[in-house]
């Protein structure tokens, strides 16, 4: 089975947020549903996601990085997930956040076609992070990932804290997924690339815009066992004389 993205949405909040909340809507079943979530503070305290609620589904934490930045503020990016049965709508996804935030970022959505039961690629490298949390600007990309399973979705995120930044700006051959931004010097955007082919020390890359103060996840998404049906043998007798 193919994979395919189904369904994605964004949203952002500046202030005092405590979470942050969008409604996705799907039009398949089946779906790994994941949510990207940032945010950034006004001291060196770090703000986690204490949780995900949202569709009756169970969500797991799969990815995460923290930091303080060039500001001395702190910073957090985090990949959750969930199976989806049944398609969404309007959904809210809500992440609860450990503490309050000035600013938080979400983005929220499905992917069909999936290995249901173990949805991302078991390679140790299929999960990796990459940060430039200081003043001077860089182009985002992590470097690094591997996969085992050649038919993948490769996803990346960013989330920053610093200015310079552009949502739309996905890497070669990949495709803008979604961002959002409520201010100048807070945001999130995510990108994603079908491939049918396992990876080896791949760099994701992000677009050619240098910016400060980012946190960069990337991981990949394995499609659901297929191929031909196994062959029975066939036993031939012949009688010689």
């Amino acid at each position: 089975m193919a994979l395919t993205l189904d369904g994605h949405a964004a949203a952002s909040t500046t202030g005092t947020p405590s979470s942050q909340a969008v409604a996705l809507t799907t039009a398949l079943g089946n779906d790994i549903i994941c949510a990207y979530i940032g945010n950034n503070t006004g001291s060196s305290s770090i703000v986690t996601v204490a949780s995900v609620v949202g569709g009756g589904l169970t969500w797991t934490k799969k990815n995460f990085f923290s930091g303080v930045n060039g500001y001395g503020y702190g910073q957090d990016l985090e990949l959750w997930w969930a199976l989806a049965t049944n398609p969404l709508s309007a959904v809210t996804i809500t992440a609860n956040l450990s503490a309050a935030a000035t600013d938080a970022q979400i983005i929220a959505f499905g992917v069909n076609g999936a290995n249901l039961s173990t949805p991302f690629d078991v390679n140790a490298s299929a999960s990796i992070h990459n940060s430039n949390l200081t003043l001077s600007g860089s182009v985002c990309s992590v470097p690094g990932l591997a996969t085992t399973n050649p038919d993948t979705m490769l996803i990346s995120a960013w989330g920053s804290g610093g200015t310079g930044f552009l949502l739309n700006d996905p890497g070669a051959g990949f495709t803008f997924l979604d961002g959002h931004s409520a201010q100048a010097y807070a945001g999130a955007a995510a990108e994603y690339d079908i491939v049918s082919a396992a990876q080896s020390a791949f760099t994701v890359p992000w677009g050619a815009t240098t910016f400060t103060n980012w946190i960069a996840l990337a991981d990949a998404i394995q499609a659901a066992s297929g191929g031909a049906p196994a062959r029975t043998p066939t036993l031939t007798l012949m009688a010689v004389g």
